[in-house]
């Protein structure tokens, strides 16, 4: 690798990580994520714009309908969204294989989901139950095709790093079949379901289970990878995960609600603290917004889970009763808005320019062309972009999650959210005509010099 440019060869090093080496057809082109990416920042605009017309009402209860329907555009259409893109790319290079047939696939997963996720919010802020039972078709498509194809990759291949994924993959299917069942009821009230119970435990499979597990499993690849830190402990690596499953699993079972609630604070707390302490004993110093996203992400997600077991005390503590009912919607926006979406949106200023690379480096190989024209990534996304990115989402985040306490905040806070989400689609899209761009210039480059030879 010593004849490579160094960005080249650290494209190259940093591909290899992955466990066993990938083919050329493993990776899927990068237009696959990139829509996905690009939706999920159209969802993010839609959640800010529900929250920037109905302004106070919406942060008034966790149940209003215009709150409803703008969390689902945000967990489903958005972060759900990004979070299917990327493991079109996390799956092969941890799992060691391409996932198959994974250009039909996205073909059907992104329209699919994204349907179905409006459909979904339409019925849930209208109470409209033939979109609720369309929204159940529609997102029937996407469970039915993307769990098998990424899970029968997952299972090929018995390595403790994939671990997190799988457990991941199955709080998804557990969030899709509680989240069937809600809409169900809304669509016939008569079967006299156990609403709020249901309601959270749909709430905590999808936050503490799907999204926390797949930040767990691709922070402990990633972080050290992207941010030059030290690797995670072989401790965390290996109990963090199945504790978080487990004490998500104990929560619902009767008697055990408790401990069930100290292992899950506990491992969520045990992940926070070692990546922060890791990112803190980092070798590369220089700012970076993805670092601060990371940071302030995993406070949150932390602030978030001391704040469930505030629950342990009994509802009349002190901080229960100065909360009251804006305890649950105020707990869901910290973990979900800013930390999950604070910790989404950090990772796409890395991702993103990093796969537009990877793949710019495979082109150029392939097609033998000067390795001059390629860019590096800071002139794919720069660090300014991502600041821009990282910052407008942050700000967003503690307006979002002041309103759950001041409702009248509501509008500037869905104000925020928008601008937060318009600049992400900016950056995506800047991104990805620079890569094809890149593209482009390498293709004539290839023929220039295949014509001189």
């Amino acid at each position: 690798m010593t004849d490579l440019p160094r960005p080249l060869g650290a494209a190259v090093a940093i591909e290899n990580v992955g466990i066993g080496a990938l083919g050329q057809d493993d990776l899927p082109p990068l237009h696959v994520p990139m829509r996905f990416f690009v939706t999920a920042a159209l969802f993010g605009l839609l959640a800010g714009a529900v929250w920037l017309v109905h302004g106070e009402a919406s942060f008034g209860d966790r149940y209003a309908p215009s709150m409803l329907a703008a969390v689902h555009l945000l967990t489903l259409g958005c972060y759900t969204m990004v979070m299917f893109g990327a493991l079109f790319q996390v799956v092969p290079v941890l799992g060691g294989g391409g996932l198959p047939r994974a250009r039909l696939v996205a073909a059907l997963v992104q329209p699919t989901l994204a349907a179905g996720a409006a459909s979904l919010a339409f019925g849930l802020s209208r109470g409209d139950r033939t979109a609720l039972l369309l929204a159940l078709l529609l997102l029937g498509i996407p469970f039915a095709v993307f769990v098998p194809a990424v899970g029968g990759n997952l299972l090929r291949r018995r390595s403790r790093a994939l671990r997190p994924l799988r457990l991941a993959m199955l709080c998804f299917v557990l969030t899709v079949g509680l989240g069937a069942t809600l809409a169900g009821a809304l669509a016939w009230p008569a079967a006299g379901l156990p609403f709020r119970t249901v309601t959270n435990q749909h709430a905590a499979a999808g936050g503490l289970g799907f999204a926390l597990l797949l930040i767990v499993g691709t922070s402990q690849q990633v972080v050290p990878m992207f941010h030059v830190t030290p690797t995670f402990s072989r401790a965390a690596m290996r109990f963090v995960a199945p504790g978080i499953a487990v004490g998500l699993g104990l929560q619902w079972l009767p008697g055990l609600s408790v401990v069930g609630t100290l292992v899950l604070v506990a491992a969520g707390l045990w992940h926070a603290g070692e990546t922060l302490w890791l990112l803190a004993a980092r070798r590369r110093r220089r700012k970076d917004p993805a670092v601060m996203a990371w940071q302030i992400g995993l406070a949150s997600v932390a602030a978030a889970l001391l704040l469930a077991a505030l629950d342990l005390l009994g509802p009349e503590a002190p901080v229960q009763l100065a909360l009251g009912a804006r305890r649950e919607l105020l707990l869901g926006l910290l973990f979900g808005f800013a930390g999950v979406g604070t910790i989404v949106s950090g990772m796409l200023t890395k991702i993103v320019p990093f796969l537009a690379f990877l793949h710019l480096q495979r082109r150029c190989l392939a097609a033998r062309a000067p390795f001059p024209v390629m860019p590096t990534m800071e002139a794919l996304l720069s660090r300014r972009m991502a600041s821009l990115q990282v910052v407008s989402h942050v700000v967003a985040a503690a307006l979002v999650v002041t309103a759950t306490l001041r409702p009248g905040l509501g509008g500037l806070a869905g104000a925020a959210t928008t601008a937060a989400f318009a600049v992400l689609g900016q950056n995506l899209v800047t991104a990805w005509a620079r890569h094809r761009r890149a593209a482009t210039a390498i293709d004539r480059a290839a023929g220039t010099a295949a014509a001189g030879a």
